[in-house]
This record gives structure tokens, sequence and C-alpha cells, in this order.
């Protein structure tokens, strides 16, 4: 009877986990010749990775719909949105990117979408999108915009060196995937205030770039008790630094309505224990050494026939380092790892097999991004294994982010250290 009630139960489960339905619409300008290889992009993320990604780990059903080129217009979307039809428990995703526009006198806070042109009949205001999605049966709506917001401008694209690279990769977790999509409330978000910009440079939009890092890093295992509160503030302050280090300003706004908002400080992996697990991971790099001698392996740059420039060490103690050299031995900016402790920070000097570091200010973020200074001392390091088999080892700010020294090793061995900023690579080489 016991066995009974317990199968009976997982299948009850399994019946309300398959009820609940995710709607999501993605509406993106790709025919647009200003920030068209921008919306491009953003419609190939949501299509090949984010979609995919919900449907393997959040246990819902998804009803996935991608409106673009011909189909990027007014007419399309009012009947996409007026005819979705849901269920009390179902979530309801919408995003758009393209152009936006605000008008004098409107009193909309919230852009309107250019859906081909900026009369009436070719534009439909984000906040209307948002009233008639709401009127809509469900437990949780997020509609979403990247759109500029000025007055009467439709802005374009910038082209300048922008902070773009490939997104950083967290190890996926199902657990935060179902638990943010069984949250409740309605979200609404666009990419900057009234009367500013929204900039795409490289190939992104500041705003969806961000977007997609702090979702990320919220259903990762990094992450303990992931909202998407935490996704939008996050969203919000990467989006108005990254503005602000191209010397423009975009402040995202976003609001929600049906519960309170309730940001929290996320919490990071574990710190990195050098367990034969991370040795293995580690050994990776020196599969293929560049010199090998008496059990010592070394991978990286040589001129003049030594050591110079950005490489990794592999100790006769079984530690090892990853940095830069000079004249053959460590000297600059690096990592030494032991069994028992990390130290990170610049090599002034190597003598006797021991490395003397110098001790020097630097930064950390806190929840909030604001600066933490403190000195170079014996220092842990995160370890994070990334989906695609990849991993990375180094440090992590408070958000998730890629931010100070470290070292990323793709699957096959091919390794890159350096300086990370906003989970970008910045200074530093391949270990090739």
């Amino acid at each position: 009877m016991k066995q009974f009630f317990t199968i009976t139960l997982l299948f009850l489960i399994s019946i309300v986990a398959k009820s609940q339905t995710i709607h999501i619409i993605v509406f993106c300008a790709t025919q647009d010749r200003m920030v068209g290889l921008s919306a491009s992009n953003t419609r190939n993320y949501f299509e090949q990775e984010f979609v995919p990604d919900v449907r393997r780990y959040s246990g819902c059903a998804v009803d996935a719909k991608y409106y673009y080129g011909s189909e990027f217009n007014k007419s399309t979307l009012e009947r996409v949105v007026n005819n979705l039809s849901s269920n009390s428990n179902d979530v309801i995703f919408f995003y758009y990117c393209g152009h936006g526009f605000n008008i004098t006198g409107s009193g909309k806070e919230y852009p309107k979408l250019h859906l081909g042109g900026m009369d009436d009949a070719r534009s439909k205001w984000l906040e209307d999108v948002y009233s008639v999605l709401r009127q809509k049966r469900h437990r949780l709506l997020l509609t979403i915009a990247e759109a500029c917001n000025r007055v009467s401008d439709v802005q374009s694209a910038r082209n300048g060196p922008g902070t773009f690279g490939p997104h950083p990769t967290f190890t996926k977790s199902a657990g935060n995937y179902r638990t943010l999509f069984s949250q409740s409330g309605d979200y609404l978000c666009s990419s900057s205030k009234r009367q500013q910009a929204s900039w795409f440079d490289n190939g992104w939009g500041y705003f969806t770039d961000c977007f997609i890092n702090a979702f990320d890093h919220e259903t990762s295992e990094v992450t303990s008790s992931p909202t998407w509160d935490n996704i939008f503030a996050t969203t919000k302050q990467k989006t108005e630094e990254l503005a602000y280090q191209n010397a423009e300003e975009q402040v995202p706004q976003w609001k929600k309505e049906g519960g309170s908002v309730i940001v929290k400080k996320p919490t990071l992996s574990t710190d990195l224990l050098l367990t034969e697990y991370a040795k293995s991971k580690l050994d990776l790099v020196f599969r293929n050494p560049t010199q090998t001698w008496s059990n010592v392996l070394y991978k990286g740059a040589i001129s003049n026939g030594k050591r110079n420039g950005y490489g990794a060490y592999k100790w006769k103690s079984g530690g090892y380092y990853f940095g830069e050299f000079k004249d053959g031995n460590p000297k600059g900016e690096g990592i030494n790892i032991s069994a028992n402790e990390t130290w990170m920070g610049i090599v002034e000097d190597y003598k006797n097999n021991t490395m003397y570091f110098q001790k020097y200010s630097v930064y950390n973020y806190d929840n909030l991004g604001h600066p933490i200074y403190y000195n170079w001392k014996p220092t842990t390091v995160k370890f994070i294994t990334t989906v695609k088999g990849n991993y990375y080892f180094g440090q992590v700010d408070a958000n998730g982010y890629y931010q100070g020294y470290g070292l990323f090793v793709w699957s096959d061995g091919r390794a890159w250290v350096g300086r990370f900023e906003n989970g970008q690579q910045k200074e530093g080489g391949y270990i090739n």
C-alpha cells in the first residue's frame, strides 16, 4: 500500500509539473540596417540557448515563438499578444529587441516600440503590451524590451570598443530553473529610462549582454536562492556600468507588481580545494607541454629560448603556477596553487624555488557594485565548471562574474590566463 501511495503521489506531481506552460514570445528587428546584427544575435540566443535550457531544466512545457524579418510588425505583435491563450499557473515571457522612442507630453516612462515606423500604425507602447498580457491568466509575467527611450528619436548603433565577447558560463542548476519559473509577480522592464538611448555595439546590445550574464548566473549552481528581482537588479547595475565604461549613459528601469521586491546577495561557489578532480582538470593544460624536464612541465610562450610571456608551470611538488614569465622564471602577475593554499598577486622575485609576492592594493565588488579595497594575501580562488565541459579557475565577484585574475580552460586543453572584467577577457594571453 505504501509503495502504491508513493507511485501515485509521484504520478500526480508529474501531472502538475506538466500542466504548467511557459509561453515565450520574442520579437527582434533582424532586418533593420542599424540594429539588425544585435537583434539577430538576440534571437539566436533565445532560440539556441535560452529556450532549450528552459525546456531541459524547468520541468515545464514550453511554447516558444519567434517573430522577425517580415513578421516583425505591429499587426503580428497585436495578434500574438491578443490571442495568447494561457492558464492561471502559466508563465508569460515577452522580449523585444529593436528600436524605440518616446513622445513629448506622452506621460509614458516606458518606450514606444518601433515596429516599422514611428506613426501609430507601426508602433506600440510597451506599457500597452504589458497591460494586455496582465489580463491573461498567468502566475508570472515578464515583459522586457531593449529599445531606446528618447523623445522622438530612434538611436543608431555605435561603433566603439565595446567589452563584449563570450558570455561567462556556469554549471546549470535544474533546481534553480524550477525555482525561478515557479515564482509569481508581474515584471515590466526597459533597457533605458525616458530621454536615454539604449546602446548596441559589436553585435550585442548592452542590456541584452548584461541580462544574459545575470540570468546565467542566477540559474547556475553558484546561486543558492535565485530570484527574478535579483536578475533585473543585476542587469540594471551591469548595464549602467558598461555604458559608463564607454562614456555613455544608460540606466535600465524595471518594476514589479503583485509582490515585494527582494534583492538578495548571491552566494559564490565553494572555495577551491586542490582535490584529485581539480588536479585532473588543471592537468588538461599540460597534455601537450611546450617544455618538459625532470618531471616539471611548462606550457606557454617561448622567446629567445626562454619562457617569456603568459604560461603555465607544474611544479615537482605537484602545485601549479599560471601567469606571467620573464627570462625563464615566474615574473609579473599570476596565481600559485598548492594543496594547502593559493597565492595571487605580482611575483617580484624568484629564488630557490620560492616566489616572493608583492603586496599591493586591488579591488573587489560588494553586492551593490561598490569597490572594496584590500591587500593581496593568501587567497581562495573559485573553481567553476561549465555546461560545455570548460572551466574557470580564479576570482569571481559577488554577482558571479569573472572579476580579476584567472584562468579559463576549454575542454580540449586550450587555455587563457589573465585579467577578467565583468566576465570578459581583458589583459592576458593564450597558452598555446
